[in-house]
Parts: C-alpha cells; structure tokens; sequence
C-alpha cells in the first residue's frame, strides 16, 4: 500500500489514479519506494489548484486550426494558421477591395463610343436606357418645333409629345415582331432591334434639330412654312426609313442600306416639296382670280 501525495489516503501500490480524489499518481522506481521517506499528507486548508485554462464565448471561438486544451478550449498560437487572415473591417487605414462594376455601368461608359461609331447605324448592342435618349430627342425636338402650329397650347403641346414618342417608339416594336415570330429569328430581342433603331436616329438628330430652329424663327404664315412642312414630314420619313434597315439590312451591309433608304427618301421628299409648291402656287392664282 502507499499513500496518495495528493489526499493521503492509502491506495494500491500499483495505482495508477487515486481513488479518493481521482489525481494521476507518479512513477516511483523500485529502489526509492523502499528509501523514499514517507511522504506526509498535505494540510487539509491547502488545495491543489490546476492551472486555469482560458475559456472562450461561442463568439470569441477561434477559427478551425487552432490547438486545443485538455478542457476543450481552444488557444490562439503567436500568429494566425497559413490561410487565415482576421477580417480588417474598422481599422484605420483599410481599404475595401474594389466592387466590379454593374452591367449598367460599363453600357454608359461605352455609349459615347457607341454613338460616334454608330453614326451611320450599328448593330452593336447597348441598354435601352442609353438607346432611348436619342429617338427621346427627336421626338422633343420635332413637338418643339410644330408648338408654333398650335399657338403654343401647353395641353397640345404634351399630347403631339406624346403622339410623337408614341410614333417613334412603335415602329422597333413592329420591326421586332416581324423578325421574332414571322422570320422566326431567335437572336432578335426588343434590346437588340431598339439598339440599332437608335442608333440609325444619330444622324437623324441634327436634322431635326435645324428644322427645329426654323420652325421656332419662322411662324406658320411666312412663305417658308412649306418648306418647313416637308422637313418636319422628312424627318417621320427617315424614322420609317430606320425601322425597314434594321428589317432588311445584314450585318455587314447596314451601313450601306441605310444610306440608300437615306438616298430614296431625299428623292421623294424633294419631288413632294416641288409638287407641293406647285399646288400651292394653283391655289394662290385660283384665290387672286376670285377676288380680283
């Protein structure tokens, strides 16, 4: 028998473990068991206290890869496992990775080199947001310039905007309904058919621009308010004239169909404008034999 060093109790000489306090017992060699004095029990107002072990809330839990205790709880080595970096959030100093940009985005940084490139009409895809703003234009522009027609009525006014954006904006729609479901033409989507719509009204804008300046300088009475007719009719003309290139056009010829379209309409509305002046002319000399 021997006596635990721990409690003092007697227990087996073999034991490897107290039976009263449970504490692991030391190795003892042979010979010192029988030189060995006797080891006397330890006061019983002393405690043998082991070592206090960190202990950890489930939030301060250390990441997988730190060692751990006997008792289970997990301490920080001098420096954090190959991998694992602490997150930086709220230290002086630390910048956010950089965020990729939206789709939104990269479309408007592109659409200045969209619009110069496409002057003459492109194919090349663009949201419809960018897209809309010049037919958007046009169709200010040509309300702006016919306002005069009406007296400047603000109700006449905003329902010819209307009627013109209206106008603008149908014929991409039938243009697209054609291809999809006549044609059978799966690569044709709304965005990409309005796209090259808007892109064919480029060199559109310009046009209706100076027809505009006229149309605001002279009233309707003054002798060149023929003339203005036609162009604001021209300027419908060639928006029709872009809905049957973006019908009938390849992607390698757009550009060429469109200054044909171009060409034709020019023709016609030359013609329209020499006829009309003659009918005009008639009906001024029917008027002055009436009277005089």
């Amino acid at each position: 028998m021997k006596k635990c060093p721990f409690c003092g109790n007697e227990i087996d000489v073999n034991a490897a473990f107290c039976g009263y306090c449970g504490k692991p017992q030391p190795a003892i060699e042979a010979e010192a068991t029988v030189e060995s004095p006797p080891v006397s029990p330890p006061a019983a107002s002393e405690e043998i206290v082991p070592p206090a072990q960190p202990q950890y809330s489930p939030q301060q839990m250390p990441p997988p890869g730190y060692p751990v205790t006997e008792q289970g709880a997990q301490q920080a080595p001098p420096y954090p496992p190959e991998g694992y970096y602490p997150p930086q959030q709220g230290v002086p100093g630390f910048t956010p990775p950089p965020k990729e940009p939206s789709k939104l985005a990269l479309y408007a940084k592109g659409y200045l080199p969209w619009f110069t490139k496409g002057f003459l009409g492109t194919k090349e895809p663009m949201h419809i947001l960018f897209a809309a703003i010049v037919p958007f234009l046009v169709a200010f522009f040509f309300t702006l310039g016919t306002a005069s027609h009406t007296d400047w009525h603000a109700g006449a006014f905003f329902l010819t905007w209307f009627m013109n954006i209206v106008y603008i904006a149908v014929l991409p729609i039938a243009v697209w309904l054609i291809k999809r479901f006549w044609e059978k033409d799966e690569t044709a989507t709304p965005e990409s058919v309005f796209a090259e719509y808007s892109s064919y009204h480029n060199i559109i804008l310009p046009v209706v621009f100076i027809t505009m300046i006229l149309g605001i300088a002279f009233p309707v009475y003054h002798f060149s308010a023929h003339f203005i007719a036609v162009m604001f009719q021209f300027v419908r003309l060639l928006s029709l004239g872009a809905a049957f290139a973006c019908l009938f056009s390849s992607r390698d010829a757009a550009s060429k169909t469109w200054l044909k379209i171009i060409a034709m309409i020019g023709v016609f509305v030359a013609m329209w404008f020499i006829v009309g002046a003659c009918y005009t002319a008639g009906i001024r000399w029917g008027i002055s034999r009436m009277f005089f």
